[in-house]
């Protein structure tokens, strides 16, 4: 070992460490999965440079997924690894991965909570060792790397090449502090908590063997759609699922319920497209559809687009784009700008997907068109209340908008102010928003304001697709 490695490592158990590194790395002709903990960035910086000094024969790509949101890692790869990378000789690079503690919690109806994560590298394991062709090294700190041995053990079972250095942020006694998990909201608020009993309670009141009186069997239905909804919304989708269904055979008993019964099949395929059940997300996407093609029903964009979204999903990219285009088709009807944004970014990361650039940075293109005209930010001002912030989002719900991001700040003399950035058609739908927000009762103020506290969606989406443009433009470089 030479002197200056011993200076940078000067911990007996860190210069162990590096060596068994060395040994499993130099002169290899296949590709690997290996794990390097460290416990501060000092040290994480480190030893990375020294790797890419000593090992000169790898080309190294150092891959930092800090702003992504990663639920599928192979999918991650595929998105942001550039062709030439993704397309190499076996063990040509070295893809330093950082960033995934950013994806490990996700923020769900203002919660949270654990995301889909780690749960879906026990599936891709055999991917992420057999499908890419370079030298994975996933830097994580001590909460991630147990979070993979309890949670992923499939995964964890199939990594041999596990490493750990210290020597980070260390307190006034010299011992480090040990990485902690953000503490948790529970899925059910206590409102949702209240809600729900409420409308089982007005349910169970109803007459439960009447069918013949239409008025009570359509509350019956709505009170099971209201209920169903509050399910999904804590993510409880057994009992979301047994709602809908519930709800559906109900609209047997009515005339003319061939709309609800296509919201009601577009919800499940919603729930079971959550769940991973894309077969039976499939099949009731396709029963809405039906209804609303065979009645004239609007909102067939957006059936489209899910049904996209899944195909996309699998992998499947030339039964995604078909159903993307449709969505366009029907959105470019309507004119809605927002929508069409959505439709236009999808598109491009299934041209990217198959390597068709050209294609890729024409929707990106669009995509900002659409963004850029569609999103808006509201500040509202009024008076602070029990179900403010749920009677706000029912009346712009009810707008046709779509709601991206709403936080609150409390002000003095019980005011609030409440931050949304919305999804709108055009102007015109915009003002109709507006009045929408101001029938709520408490409301003194609506106005729309350039950006939202914190860091709006806008920009968050928008710098994506920057990001996204600016890759292929690099790549069309080399």
């Amino acid at each position: 070992m030479s002197e200056e490695v011993n200076d940078i490592f000067s911990e007996k158990e860190n210069r162990e460490q590096w060596d068994q590194l060395l040994f499993v790395l130099e002169n290899r002709d296949k590709s690997t999965v290996a794990v390097i903990e460290y416990d501060g960035d000092e040290i994480k910086n480190r030893v990375c440079e020294k790797l890419m000094r000593t090992l000169s024969q790898y080309r190294f790509y150092d891959l930092d997924l800090t702003t992504r949101r990663v639920v599928s890692l192979s999918r991650a790869f595929k998105e942001n690894l550039p062709e030439s990378v993704l397309d190499s000789e076996p063990a040509t690079y070295i893809v330093n991965l950082f960033g995934l503690e950013n994806s490990l919690f996700t923020i769900k109806t203002g919660t949270l909570e654990e995301s889909e994560m780690i749960s879906e590298l026990n599936f891709e394991r055999e991917i992420l060792f057999r499908e890419f062709p370079f030298i994975l090294i996933l830097w994580a700190d001590a909460y991630i790397v147990r979070k993979l041995r309890e949670d992923a053990k499939d995964l964890w079972d199939w990594i041999t090449y596990r490493f750990e250095f210290k020597g980070g942020d260390t307190d006034a006694t010299g011992v480090t502090e040990p990485a902690k998990s953000p503490s948790l909201s529970k899925k059910r608020s206590p409102a949702r908590s209240e809600r729900i009993p409420e409308l089982q309670a007005k349910y169970e009141k109803l007459r439960p063997d009447d069918f013949s009186n239409e008025r009570i069997v359509r509350e019956k239905m709505t009170l099971q759609k209201l209920l169903g909804q509050e399910y999904l919304e804590s993510d409880d989708y057994e009992n979301a699922i047994a709602c809908f269904k519930t709800a559906l055979a109900l609209t047997d008993y009515i005339k003319g319920a061939d709309y609800e019964k296509a919201e009601i099949f577009f919800r499940m395929g919603r729930i079971y497209s959550d769940k991973g059940e894309y077969k039976a997300a499939l099949e009731s996407y396709r029963l809405s559809l039906n209804l609303r093609e065979k009645k004239g029903y609007g909102r067939r964009g957006m059936v489209y687009y899910q049904i996209g979204l899944i195909f996309e999903d699998l992998g499947r990219w030339n039964d995604a784009l078909p159903n993307y285009q449709k969505a366009l088709e029907q959105h470019e009807n309507t004119g809605d700008c927002y929508e069409m944004g959505k439709v236009y970014y999808r598109m491009g990361k299934v041209f990217q997907a198959q390597r068709k650039t050209s294609n890729a940075l024409a929707s990106y293109k669009k995509a900002l068109k659409w963004y850029e005209s569609s999103i808006v930010n509201i500040r509202v001002i009024s008076h602070d209340g029990v179900g403010l912030l749920a009677d706000l989002a029912v009346n712009i719900s009810k707008s046709g908008a779509t709601i991206l991001n709403v936080n609150s700040q409390l002000r003095k003399n019980n005011m609030v102010d409440t931050f949304f950035t919305l999804g709108v058609q055009n102007t015109e739908h915009l003002n109709k928003v507006l009045a929408a927000i101001r029938k709520v009762k408490r409301i003194l103020e609506v106005r729309r304001i350039e950006s939202c506290l914190p860091e709006s969606y806008k920009d968050q989406n928008i710098k994506d697709i920057y990001d996204q443009i600016e890759m292929i433009i690099k790549e069309g470089k080399k």
